[in-house]
């Protein structure tokens, strides 16, 4: 899931300034990581006038999900993640806490528990 969120991915329309070449990418990294991250899967999809569900099962890590390498510079990320003032040895990690799921057949009805 994270990986292919933050996979290279190619500029269109752009040419380099230097050497005009027309092939580029990029690429989503974070600076910093917070101390709590929360990620919204969006479950639904509009096709021909209909809203559709997304019903494919998602692997999340229930311990140490490692985010070392969505991260722009390992050295500048363990010099600015802190945790309650003191630096862990697992700056980069996050152990999941909770889960809220849509149980329901469309966008109209159902209910998040």
């Amino acid at each position: 899931m994270l990986d292919n969120f933050a996979k290279s991915e190619p500029i269109q329309f752009w040419n380099c300034p230097k050497c005009n070449n027309p092939s580029g990418s990029m690429q989503i990294k974070f600076d910093r990581l917070p101390d709590i991250i929360v990620f919204y899967l969006k479950r639904f999809a509009q096709s021909e006038g209909h809203t559709k569900k997304n019903d494919k099962n998602v692997q999340i890590p229930l311990e140490e999900l490692d985010m070392s390498s969505y991260i722009n510079s390992r050295n500048t990320l363990k010099s600015l993640t802190k945790h309650k003032g003191k630096f862990e040895n697992n700056e980069n990690k996050y152990n999941l806490s909770s889960i809220i799921y849509h149980h329901g057949n469309n966008f109209s009805s159902g209910q998040f528990i």
